[in-house]
């Protein structure tokens, strides 16, 4: 075999320049892989024990909620038995909200009393189980640290448990709460190895690692602590109180990367000779195309033909020529994207009748290449269940779902709807639902499920919005929802006699538009009498009492707090509509309705200020009442709960419950400042049935109690 020296050469130069650097190269980056893979591992597995920790913490949350809940006094217990009944139908009530608890339990100590759930305690056996063990857990802070702290773990008879006082963070607790909680569904984490730390004692430790590994690694600082083959996780709740550890054999872990890290090694290294060995050969073959490409470059011009040093100036051309390609492909994608909206906004005029001379938009419309000269014409509407890719559109891809004969334009709607006008030579019903049947696997291959909603084909293109709105007419009122294909008629009944008062809808438009009230009654009137004349049927004639509905919807005062009212009263009498003289009944509703209406508020947001300051006013007159609620603001408005809290908080920067909860402090400092009521006193006064809740509320706004408020105030 006689190997070119050209190849030689070029295999022995990028050996010793290329060769040794890429395989150090390999070596020295499968290394920094190892501990980046590590450290990603880390971090991974770092962040799934965070939300481990904060779903734990979510469900001590859920508990200090139960423990808000559960109210009743000692002495209400010792005077009516109906209330201990009560107690226990709460206890057992907060059991079944929460899927991890197993048992709730309520000790008086002074009173002796013990009440469950579920089992039946006595003082004597309470203290049996638990007396051990909450002595110890209380030993060592005082009751205003276990007040603050609200709730603590506990271990009794091998089961977690968690005790607060009663009532939780009130100032005078009288009772103890006892959860116990079943550990599996509890602690999303107990399926790893993992230590549970309260404060500095550790409760649980199902590592089997040595102690003082555990607590090195949760007091070290920092996230991960490695001590080899082990690595330690710490994380932290929010609070503090609790924290995790986990343990990761770092040898069982990492295995296959260093296994696989030596077979990567060696195949680089085969993979580097033979690329050598090709590159040199590749060079060698390619310096014939170079020169004839240099060459052609310079007939071209592109490149001096006496160049010393042609190659940066081929280099040039090269790229030159790619921007231009790139550059002509972005803009050929413009151009047809433009294309597509502007045809579009002509077929939405076309079928809604929205034009003055049918031969003056079928011209704009072949400028567009929609070619308008079938014998008939067929409007359908498809219901998509997600939007399509713009690329779908752009690429026109149901335009050639079409077989000879036929044509296909479509336009896609905000609404997931798409319009589209078929044009045909037949009518006849096979040819058109096997179309359409093809349309609608183009589509499911695309991922995309829809249903075709029909009208009837007509002959003019000037009757092209009878059909449209046929279909529409099938798509708002069918109900045949198992079918894929809904025809407003068989397709082979043409030209149907339908007056459609489309003119006479979009006069009415204007003249609400204008507040030309007048003018709108009359057209409403002769809207009216084309109903009674039976040339349209009952659901074309519901159709337009849904656009008239819409169109005078626009004429009513959305400040008036009864207009909301008038609207929903409306709703019911459309869906009430069964007859075309039940339609004109509604219509003369309208006409009466625009005689007895204001003017639209001309700015939107003059009406929405308008808005939030009656909210405000209403919120000031009714937030100390004992039984008001968000809710009960939202309802006077007639809005959602979501809808306030959106329009509130966009307005005033803070949520309605924020804003309440500021109220009452502020009337309590004042109360506490000029006042000698009690703290308790103060609460109802503002409208909490709870004082502990008042207290939290204050404490959170404030950072001090309202009893060291009132005493910084009076120095």
């Amino acid at each position: 075999m006689n190997i070119p020296k050209t190849a030689v050469r070029n295999f022995i130069t990028y050996f010793i320049v290329f060769s040794i650097p890429v395989i150090s190269l390999v070596f020295f980056t499968h290394t920094q892989l190892i501990k980046k893979f590590q450290t990603t591992t880390y971090n991974l597995e770092l962040s799934y024990q965070n939300n481990k920790l904060n779903d734990f913490e979510q469900n001590i949350n859920k508990l200090i909620d139960i423990a808000s809940q559960i109210k009743i006094s000692e002495t209400e217990l010792n005077e009516n038995i109906m209330s201990r009944i009560d107690l226990i139908d709460q206890l057992r009530y907060c059991k079944a909200l929460n899927n991890t608890l197993e048992e709730i339990i309520l000790y008086f100590p002074d009173s002796s009393l013990v009440y469950a759930a579920q089992s039946t305690y006595t003082q004597n056996t309470f203290k049996a189980l638990f007396g051990p063990s909450l002595s110890s857990a209380l030993s060592g802070i005082s009751e205003d640290e276990w007040n603050a702290k609200g709730l603590i773990p506990l271990f009794s008879d091998g089961k977690l448990c968690f005790i607060a006082p009663y009532p939780i963070y009130s100032l005078y607790p009288y009772g103890y709460l006892v959860f116990i909680v079943q550990q599996g569904r509890f602690m999303p984490f107990s399926q790893q190895e993992y230590a549970l730390y309260y404060d500095e004692t550790c409760l649980i430790n199902k590592t089997g690692r040595p102690q003082y590994d555990l607590d090195y690694a949760r007091s070290n600082g920092t996230s991960v602590t490695t001590a080899n083959p082990y690595s330690y996780l710490s994380s932290s709740m929010s609070g503090g109180d609790y924290s995790l550890v986990t343990v990761l054999n770092d040898e069982e872990t990492f295995y296959d990367f260093y296994h696989a890290r030596q077979l990567f090694i060696l195949t680089s290294i085969i993979v580097c000779t033979l690329s050598m060995i090709l590159l040199s050969y590749f060079s060698y073959q390619s310096y014939k195309p170079y020169r004839d490409l240099k060459h052609a470059l310079q007939r071209t011009g592109l490149i001096h033909e006496r160049s010393t040093n042609a190659k940066p100036e081929i280099y040039q051309a090269i790229q030159t020529m790619d921007l231009l390609t790139k550059h002509n492909r972005l803009l050929d994608e413009q151009l047809i994207q433009e294309q597509y909206v502007s045809r579009s906004l002509l077929l939405n005029r076309l079928l809604n009748n929205q034009y003055d001379n049918i031969e003056t938009i079928n011209k704009s419309l072949e400028n567009y290449r929609v070619i308008l000269n079938s014998t008939y014409f067929t409007v359908c509407i498809f219901r998509l269940n997600k939007k399509p890719s713009p690329q779908f559109f752009l690429d026109n891809m149901l335009y050639y779902a079409a077989h000879p004969g036929f044509s296909v334009y479509c336009t896609l709607e905000s609404d997931l709807r798409i319009y589209a006008v078929i044009g045909s030579i037949s009518n006849q019903n096979t040819q058109l639902d096997s179309l359409f049947r093809k349309m609608l696997q183009i589509l499911n291959g695309e991922g995309i499920s829809a249903e075709l909603y029909v009208g009837s084909p007509v002959m003019e293109k000037d009757q092209i919005h009878i059909s449209y709105i046929e279909a529409l007419s099938k798509y708002n009122y069918d109900d045949l929802p198992d079918n894929k294909i809904h025809y407003y008629h068989s397709p082979a009944s043409i030209n149907p006699v339908l007056f459609y008062p489309q003119m006479e809808l979009n006069s009415l438009r204007s003249a609400v538009a204008s507040e030309n009230k007048d003018s709108a009654i009359e057209i409403l009137e002769c809207i009216s009498s084309q109903l009674l004349s039976d040339t349209l049927s009952y659901s074309m004639a519901k159709t337009v009492c849904y656009e008239v509905f819409h169109i005078v919807c626009q004429g009513l005062s959305t400040e008036q707090p009864e207009s909301f009212q008038t609207i929903n009263r409306y709703l019911s009498k459309l869906s009430k509509i069964k007859t075309c003289e039940d339609a004109a009944a509604f219509l003369t509703l309208m006409k009466k309705s625009l005689s007895d209406t204001v003017s639209v508020c001309k700015s939107s947001e003059e009406c929405s200020n308008l808005k939030m300051e009656r909210i405000q006013s209403y919120i000031m007159e009714h937030f100390t009442e004992p039984d008001f609620y968000l809710g009960a603001v939202a309802e006077h408005f007639s809005l959602s709960l979501n809808n306030l809290s959106q329009q509130f908080k966009r307005h005033l920067g803070i949520s309605p419950a924020k804003y309440i909860t500021v109220l009452k402090i502020d009337q309590a400092k004042e109360l506490l400042t000029k006042t000698n009521m009690t703290i308790k006193d103060i609460a109802a006064h503002i409208g909490y049935s709870d004082s502990s809740i008042f207290v939290k509320n204050f404490k959170t706004i404030t950072s001090l109690t309202p009893n060291q408020y009132r005493n910084s105030m009076r120095q």
